[in-house]
């Protein structure tokens, strides 16, 4: 892709790394809000008791997600958080690009295609019956029928790659989304200031999707969570030191472990709950948040502030994917003791490190090193679609990369290679 060759500097560095300030992203960006149908940004943060900013984007006609949210250390950060991921939802729910309609056995003969057995597949609840226990029903995967495909650039191989469109699309209205083979959703969908940055964030959502995976499905014992759990008073970062210091001036507790996996890009965890003593008289149970950025200050501040998002997301209820499962969990006391049970009982013994990581002084060198320590965990495809409307200009792409774990927590989880593989060594070690 000749647009990712531009070199673009590393000109902002509070709270995020990116080409120009967040100010300077909403004034541009910001001005052609209508054009995407979005009716305001929404300052929620007064709703919480915590200070840190957050930020609804509202786009009612959405064909996907008619609320985003948005957060960050400022509340220029946090407008910004908002506006692009409405924005980015908006291109890949209107995506024009041309299509072909083939089967995967016939096109992979005359082009680059996409491993699509590496893809996760769509999975739905069916209900055997009353009393009966709900398991996972996935669509079956055929080679030799026809489906539509989007060309993409694959940034390993410098070559094309088509894959397919269902990958790539988010328009959630119309039978044919409930009938689709893969799993459609946001993961690795993500904009900037140019399609360098937005490829960075992609990459990054989908290493902390693998990351977060592989640690929850690695644990063996409470004592290997309380192996990755970070020290908070050893974080010398001033953003992060401050979004800490927020949560427990509110009487909250913070609880951080550092889940980064094998490719070495830093992802964080983040649990917050009230304090014990807090007087009863509402529920409020604990809310998580996560991180991953090349840089190890930037992750955790992505996750801290995403806890003050996901609390409230939970007051505002306005959040269009959250069901009332998420609710209900909210108001379970038996859940919220066995959090604290588990997650709290004991500090944090590991020291944050803030050398480790990527930061180069140039956001190309960055995706250089990331691709190198994809490549080296045995990735061996990393394809990006652009997305983005020569009339808009506003760099978005979607990130696909066969074989990095799917989110565990979402509904239709099914093991990958990296899953299988770990679960394989803890049955040989008799764990």
């Amino acid at each position: 892709m000749k647009a990712l060759s531009t070199r673009y500097p590393k000109e902002h560095r509070d709270g995020t790394h990116r080409s120009r300030p967040p100010s300077e992203t909403l004034a541009d960006y910001g001005a052609m809000m209508d054009r995407f149908g979005i009716t305001r940004l929404a300052n929620m943060t007064g709703l919480d008791w915590i200070g840190i900013p957050v930020y609804n984007a509202i786009r009612p006609n959405s064909r996907s997600l008619s609320v985003s949210q948005g957060k960050g250390v400022d509340h220029d950060a946090a407008k910004a958080s908002a506006l692009m991921e409405s924005i980015e939802y908006w291109h890949a729910e209107f995506f024009d690009g041309p299509l072909r309609h083939d089967s995967y056995r016939n096109l992979r003969r005359r082009f680059p295609v996409l491993d699509i057995h590496q893809l996760p597949l769509r999975g739905g609840l069916d209900t055997a019956g009353e009393g009966s226990r709900e398991t996972p029903a996935r669509a079956a995967l055929r080679d030799d029928l026809p489906m539509y495909w989007v060309e993409g650039y694959d940034l390993l191989q410098c070559s094309p790659m088509w894959l397919p469109h269902e990958n790539v699309r988010l328009n959630k209205v119309g039978l044919d989304y409930a009938d689709t083979t893969f799993k459609v959703g946001s993961n690795g969908l993500a904009s900037g200031n140019n399609l360098v940055e937005a490829t960075i964030h992609g990459i990054c959502e989908l290493v902390e999707r693998d990351a977060l995976t592989l640690w929850w499905t690695g644990l063996r014992s409470k004592a290997d969570a309380d192996a990755t759990k970070v020290d908070t008073t050893t974080v010398n970062d001033p953003a992060c030191k401050g979004l800490i210091a927020a949560f427990e001036d509110a009487g909250l507790e913070v609880a951080v472990w550092d889940v980064t996996g094998d490719t070495g890009i830093p992802v964080f965890q983040c649990c917050v709950v009230e304090r014990a003593e807090r007087p009863g008289w509402r529920s409020f149970g604990a809310c998580w948040g996560y991180g991953a950025h090349t840089s190890p200050a930037v992750a955790l501040s992505r996750a801290l502030t995403e806890a003050a998002q996901s609390r409230i997301t939970v007051i505002a209820a306005s959040r269009d994917e959250n069901f009332r499962t998420m609710y209900d969990a909210q108001n379970s006391a038996r859940t919220l003791a066995m959090t604290r049970q588990v997650f709290f009982s004991r500090p944090g013994t590991r020291v944050f490190d803030p050398s480790v990581g990527i930061d180069n002084p140039v956001l190309n060198d960055d995706l250089t090193d990331i691709l190198d320590r994809l490549r080296g965990i045995g990735i061996d495809c990393v394809t990006v679609v652009d997305l983005t409307r020569p009339e808009l200009r506003i760099p978005t792409v979607k990130v696909v990369v066969p074989g990095l774990e799917h989110y565990s927590l979402f509904i239709g989880y099914t093991p990958g290679r990296r899953a299988r593989e770990r679960a394989r060594r803890k049955q040989e070690a008799g764990l």
